[in-house]
């Protein structure tokens, strides 16, 4: 699936689970849990009161990101997912606000 048909459908999945859910509406932890559980089909057992004291996905994508472009450490040592990345940061500019990308 191309990187912006994945957006498109992810934006759609999660407006779903936010219309049909209102639990949902207030915690981004329970979205999450909601968009894995009935969309991405995990297929193991997390509590959800056990997923509050997991470190959250987006804090640790976040921190992989200042670590690697910011202190330019332990860069991605695989050609393919450099690229993938460079690719999908381009999309996520044009997407989210015509940004121009530097490269």
């Amino acid at each position: 699936m191309d990187v912006i048909k994945e957006l498109k459908t992810t934006k759609d999945r999660i407006k779903e689970v936010l219309r049909t859910d209102e639990r949902a509406r207030n915690s981004d932890l329970w979205l999450t849990f909601q968009i894995w559980r009935n969309y991405d089909k995990v297929n193991f057992y997390i509590p959800y009161n056990r997923l509050t004291d997991l470190t959250s996905m987006e804090t640790i994508r976040r921190q992989r990101q200042v670590i690697q472009n910011k202190d330019c450490l332990y860069l991605p040592t695989d050609e393919e997912t450099k690229n993938k990345r460079k690719q999908k940061e381009s999309v996520f500019y044009r997407y989210f606000g015509g940004l121009n990308v530097r490269h």
